[in-house]
């Protein structure tokens, strides 16, 4: 409808230029605040869900396992750290693990690698530690090889949630996690 009004007004190539310039511009906004989850376990299954949709998900006290439902990019990292933030401070005790769920993100982006870094950081501050769960490929070799951007290299990386929790409850795995990713390298 909008680039009907500006063809009409303006003519063909002002009206979709401005048209095109708009669309831009509000998916631009959408992405730099995407919805985010807080997942907790489907009883009875291995499935994860959005805590908020399916209230019978069950959350550990000593896991929160965060996944932001957009790429993440540039535009949104900061505001994601922000989230994450704020969940973290509204618990009364922190959790052992930050389990970050990258599904959605197909790759990553310089600012993203940092504001990771920095999150990593923060986490670790507050005696919690981030670890990162459905990492597509590219996504795990920029994790790898982040080596120059802090402490992002160190951050353990699980395939999916199951993995990441069998290291949570065996210590042993999660050496075993470790290992795997020295080996990656």
């Amino acid at each position: 409808m909008l680039a009907l009004i500006g063809v009409l007004l303006l003519g063909i190539l002002p009206g979709l230029l401005i048209t095109v310039g708009l669309s831009v511009m509000l998916l631009l906004g959408r992405e730099s605040r995407p919805l985010t989850s807080v997942l907790g376990r489907i009883p009875g299954t291995n499935a994860y869900a959005n805590v908020e949709v399916v209230p019978e998900a069950e959350v550990r006290d000593d896991l929160l396992i965060f996944r932001l439902d957009a790429a993440l990019m540039f535009i949104n990292a900061t505001w994601m750290r922000d989230s994450l933030r704020d969940l973290l401070a509204q618990r009364e005790t922190p959790p052992r693990v930050v389990l970050l769920d990258l599904s959605f993100s197909p790759d990553l982006d310089i600012k993203a690698l940092d504001v990771l870094a920095k999150l990593n950081d923060y986490v670790g501050e507050r005696g919690s530690a981030l670890w990162i769960t459905g990492a597509h490929k590219a996504v795990r070799d920029m994790l790898i090889h982040g080596e120059e951007i802090g402490t992002i290299a160190r951050i353990p990386r699980f395939l999916t949630i199951g993995d990441a929790l069998a290291a949570l409850d065996d210590p042993q795995a999660a050496a075993m996690e470790a290992v795997t990713q020295k080996e990656e390298r």
